[in-house]
């Protein structure tokens, strides 16, 4: 099993960025990003800190006494949850195609409690009193990094970390492995030599983070009083940040809750001879590190490596709110503050809180994206003396609830002594994938590119596809935090039936949508549509299990607002952008991507998420004929109206996934729980928006929206409606690119289409208070619609009429 080098936690300057979003972002900064990240984060899971913790430690179980790790793993017994039947490793190949995964029960806490009791005497020692002491005493927040880092026994770091882009990262503290401390630092000692490197400015890469942290400094929670001797029992719990923007009370978070226990905890035995002193795994542990604006002030200290989840004790419990009466005695130490109103410590305390969510969800889309089917991203929020660690994956984000450090300080190094033992998988690294990880995390072999092979099986046998990474094959690349985050790639290999290259399309399908593969099959066995649609040469599903694991284990996976997803690779032949064209073969590209789109809508098969990302052009060789198909992609969102009843067409308007920028306005209604049938006509629309983009935003195949649009490439639903509303209503004050100009003719009538389909000239009072539609649309009402649209083009447009795909009476 791979596994991460000796890791530190390094108190940091991380400076990185990303490459651009499709459809028209040219960059990314935290103010084009925090809006939609922060709103990714409004409806994510909580779970409690003691069953997190048990999760991380049960990850630690040994399976395999061979390897001889540095770090050991934690004894297997009989009774363990991960004794019988394991999850298959992130890092392995197991039966991709895999249906129907087994369910996995949540952990229990049996393993925590041998921890947390063997764990006392470090906790009692004269000098871990000492550091918390000292952590106590910071009053700043550059100044508490390090004695932060020194109570959570880690070296000292000063560096800059970096990604593809210009845009700034700046964590406040990260996990790295030793031996990316030692490339960077160019030696190859230990902890103390590597980040005694204070005139060293070199970059880390994203790919050596493990793990991210976000602090904050008030001065309210570090003035807690240390008991004079600590136990396992939890004292204190913190309610989750709120993710809510009109949410209050922010700052009584900070106050906790009490605990009282009605039970003891009961499981099955765990092994005795846990050792939490033992040397290092096959990856060296992590280290905090800081960063100074003077400079780099380094220290050795015990290492530790792998992330762990907490939560709260099997026993139950209820929680009982602090009074003032029970607030913790400030220390001489510790400064005083001018007196503040309730609403202004609020106000302050929301901000900071908001603002720490904002820069850590940013820095967790950058761990997922650094390498190629990473399955997840941990991080942690740290206000002075109160812990919240938090889970990323494509799914949501998972947020403990809070524990006092100085209070409840036991479940903190067991915390650390968990993460020192994650390997590559458990960091949420695919080593198949990406095989630069294990050289960049442990030391030995230097880092260079390494050919991957991938095999996939069809019903004339297996093949094996095979690639290098790096940017030149990445076609296709999304900078978000949660959903399908597609990245397509180029491959090569010897496959029948495919003459234009192949490409890979490793994305994070909703387990309960029908399988993209299948639906194109479906799909291509109408012969008219063949040249229209997109040619599948395999498909693997990564982990059949995917983001429901963790949820399972943690026992919340009922409670999920969104459903599981899971890692496939779709291997597909490849396809152009269709804005290689110009002209009148880009519109007839786009006519033709019109009529295959509603010929399969007609044969039940809906797509629910144009764009024009989605519309792409095949070869094609046929004398008198253009030399491309108009081609329509990307299928992962699409369904079957023949699985549907009526009634099941209604979703709610909250739990749409659409591109934005090309929505039917009618979808975007104010009112998010409202429920609506998308219909063919919403679909169609997309195309007119998809046209009037093109000429106001694309200029020789690149996206470079004119001042007016800019402002469409939003992801608030809100933003995207008012913008495009305003132009419906002064389309006048709106000019194309020029070599788009001898076609605006054409989206002024289909501007005109668009405002036809609203029957008030308050445009704005209509979609407010429009309300569902009962029933879909009829088999004639649909054909209607594109034949009205097609005259409506055929008007202005100079060109040709396609006639492929062939559709009776269209």
């Amino acid at each position: 099993m791979a596994s991460a080098s000796v890791t530190g936690i390094l108190c940091s300057s991380i400076s990185s960025s990303s490459v651009a979003i499709d459809e028209g972002f040219p960059k990314h900064t935290k103010a084009h990003l925090a809006p939609s990240f922060l709103e990714d984060l409004k409806d994510c899971q909580h779970c409690d800190m003691d069953q997190l913790l048990s999760v991380f430690l049960e990850h630690c179980r040994a399976t395999d006494y061979s390897t001889d790790p540095l770090t050991p793993r934690i004894p297997q017994s009989k009774g363990s949850s991960q004794s019988s039947e394991a999850a298959p490793d992130a890092t392995t190949a197991p039966n991709r195609n895999q249906k129907g995964a087994l369910d996995i029960t949540p952990v229990t806490h049996e393993l925590l409690e041998v921890c947390l009791e063997k764990i006392i005497t470090v906790c009692n020692d004269p000098k871990m009193k000492a550091s918390i002491k000292h952590y106590q005493e910071s009053h700043k927040e550059k100044s508490e990094y390090r004695p932060f880092v020194q109570l959570a026994n880690r070296a000292l770091d000063n560096n800059t970390i970096t990604t593809k882009g210009n845009a700034a990262r700046f964590p406040d503290i990260v996990v790295v492995p030793l031996a990316s401390a030692q490339r960077v630092r160019g030696t190859t000692g230990g902890w103390d030599e590597s980040t005694d490197q204070s005139s060293s400015r070199n970059s880390f890469d994203w790919a050596d983070v493990l793990f991210a942290a976000e602090m904050k400094w008030f001065h309210g929670t570090s003035g807690y009083q240390r008991p004079e001797a600590y136990d396992t029992n939890l004292k204190l719990i913190y309610r989750p940040i709120p993710t809510h923007d009109e949410a209050s009370k922010f700052a009584s978070i900070l106050s906790g809750d009490y605990v009282s226990y009605s039970s003891a905890n009961s499981g099955p035995s765990v092994s005795p001879s846990l050792d939490l002193a033992g040397p290092g795994p096959t990856h060296e542990s992590p280290s905090l590190a800081k960063y100074q604006q003077d400079g780099v002030e380094a220290h050795r200290s015990a290492e530790i490596s792998r992330p762990v989840e907490i939560s709260q004790p099997s026993g139950a419990f209820r929680g009982h709110k602090r009074t003032s009466d029970h607030l913790p005695q400030v220390t001489q130490a510790t400064p005083k503050k001018p007196t503040l109103d309730k609403d202004a410590v609020n106000h302050e305390t929301k901000n900071n809180m908001q603002e720490s969510m904002r820069q850590l969800s940013i820095n967790a889309a950058e761990m997922l994206r650094c390498s190629l089917g990473r399955r997840h991203a941990l991080g942690m929020i740290i206000f002075d003396a109160i812990v919240w660690v938090w889970w990323f994956d494509r799914q949501g984000a998972i947020q403990s609830k809070g524990i006092n450090i100085i209070e409840d300080l036991p479940r903190f190094p067991v915390l650390l002594f968990a993460l020192q033992r994650f390997t590559l998988a458990d960091w949420g690294f695919d080593v198949e994938l990406d095989p630069s990880i294990p050289p960049r995390h442990n030391t030995g072999p230097s880092l260079t590119s390494r050919p991957v092979q991938l095999e996939f099986g069809r019903e004339d046998g297996k093949f094996k596809v095979e690639f290098t990474l790096g940017p030149d094959i990445v076609l296709h690349n999304v900078f978000n935090l949660r959903g399908r985050s597609t990245t397509v790639f180029r491959v090569t290999g010897r496959v029948n039936n495919n003459n234009s290259g192949l490409v890979a399309k490793l994305y994070w399908p909703s387990q309960d949508r029908p399988h993209e593969a299948d639906i194109i099959e479906c799909a291509r066995k109408d012969p008219d549509l063949v040249d229209h649609l997109p040619y599948v040469f395999g498909s693997r599903d990564l982990d059949p299990v995917g983001t429901r694991r963790i949820r399972q284990e943690l026992g919340i996976d009922i409670r999920s607002p969104r459903s599981p997803r899971v890692p496939r690779i779709i291997l597909f032949g490849e396809l152009h952008p269709i804005t290689k064209l110009s002209g009148n073969q880009f519109v007839f590209a786009w006519l033709e991507c019109i009529r295959c789109h509603y010929w399969t809508w007609e044969n039940s098969i809906r797509h629910l998420d144009l764009s024009l990302q989605n519309l792409m052009l095949c070869p094609r060789n046929e004398p008198g004929h253009p030399g491309f198909f108009g081609v329509v992609n990307d299928w992962d969102l699409s369904d079957k109206i023949e699985d549907k009843d009526e009634k099941n067409l209604f979703e709610s308007r909250k739990d749409l996934t659409k591109t934005l920028l090309f929505t039917s306005l009618e979808l975007l209604d104010a009112n998010p729980d409202e429920q609506v049938i998308q219909k063919y006509s919403h679909d169609l629309e997309s195309f007119a928006w998809i046209l009037i983009w093109v000429f106001l935003a694309v200029k020789e195949g690149k996206t470079q929206p004119t001042i007016e649009v800019a402002a469409w490439r939003t992801s608030h639903p809100g933003t995207s409606y008012e913008k495009r509303i305003v132009y419906l209503s002064s389309r006048r004050k709106y000019k194309p690119h020029k070599e788009w100009e001898p076609y605006w003719l054409i989206a002024w009538d289909v501007t005109e289409w668009l405002q036809s389909r609203i029957p008030k000239d308050d445009l704005v009072a209509f979609y407010a208070d429009k309300k569902t539609e009962e029933k879909d649309e009829t088999p004639e009402e649909r054909k209607e619609s594109p034949r009205k649209f097609l005259k409506i083009v055929k008007k202005r447009y100079g060109g040709d009429m396609p006639s492929s795909p062939e559709i009776p009476g269209l």
